[in-house]
């Protein structure tokens, strides 16, 4: 095994502990992927695996075809490869991580028809940096990739309408960070949206200023915000490294 597909691993088992720390996940039905540097192939957490019990060495390494790469002793979801593959072989090389959660913040917006709203200054860092894909029902037809990935576009997060978030980076740390401040955003507007009373007007050029930001963030914010997560890690110890 390479280094880097060693680092990879290792970041990407400690996002599915990060998942389980903060009550993103839905048991073990969620999904989420890397790209082993250098090759063409992917990794992906165990469908037999809570998040919280992921580990480097328990992840499922897939080539782009969706044939097991490396010996496993682990059950693969069958729509995690339906779901995320696309994304590596399409037009988006830039994706490095995909995310994907069904957390009970992301369900709920997910079904309003409005979608995100750029309600506080967190919604219009992202609101123009979001894409949205209407629901199709499981997902094991490879078909409807081509789908999500021609409404991804070029932006790094995704709303799958009646179902749940994804979202996407360079680097597992982008992904996570972008994860991060989209469950913030949804579980404060369906918190503002709850509390039935008026809402404050932001003026259309604050709203674009605070976008023009957000459509900067990406890379940097995620070497630094995961860097920081990381140390959550480290306290909460260490057995995902193995």
């Amino acid at each position: 095994m390479s280094p880097e597909e060693s680092r990879t691993r290792i970041d990407l088992a400690g996002c599915c502990r990060l998942i389980a720390h903060f009550g993103w996940a839905d048991a073990t039905g969620n999904h989420v992927t890397a790209r082993v540097p250098g090759e063409d192939a992917i990794l992906v957490n165990p469908y037999d695996l809570l998040f919280e019990d992921v580990t480097a060495s328990s992840l499922i390494k897939l080539d782009l075809e969706g044939n097991l790469a490396s010996p496993t002793n682990h059950e693969l979801n069958p729509t995690a490869f339906a779901v995320h593959s696309g994304f590596y072989v399409g037009p988006r090389q830039d994706i490095g991580c995909a995310i994907h959660v069904h957390s009970p913040a992301g369900m709920a917006v997910s079904c309003l028809s409005e979608g995100i709203l750029p309600l506080n200054q967190n919604s219009m860092l992202i609101c123009e940096n979001i894409a949205y894909h209407d629901y199709e029902g499981i997902v094991l037809d490879l078909g409807e990739r081509e789908r999500m990935i021609e409404h991804l576009g070029d932006k790094k997060l995704m709303i799958l309408r009646n179902h749940g978030t994804m979202t996407f980076g360079e680097s597992v740390g982008e992904a996570f960070m972008w994860c991060s401040i989209l469950e913030t955003v949804a579980k404060v507007q369906m918190s503002v949206l709850a509390a039935g009373r008026p809402i404050s007007p932001v003026a259309p050029e604050a709203v674009r200023s605070a976008t023009e930001l957000g459509a900067r963030m990406g890379p940097r914010m995620g070497a630094r915000g995961w860097a920081a997560h990381q140390r959550i890690l480290d306290r909460v110890g260490g057995d995902y490294r193995n």
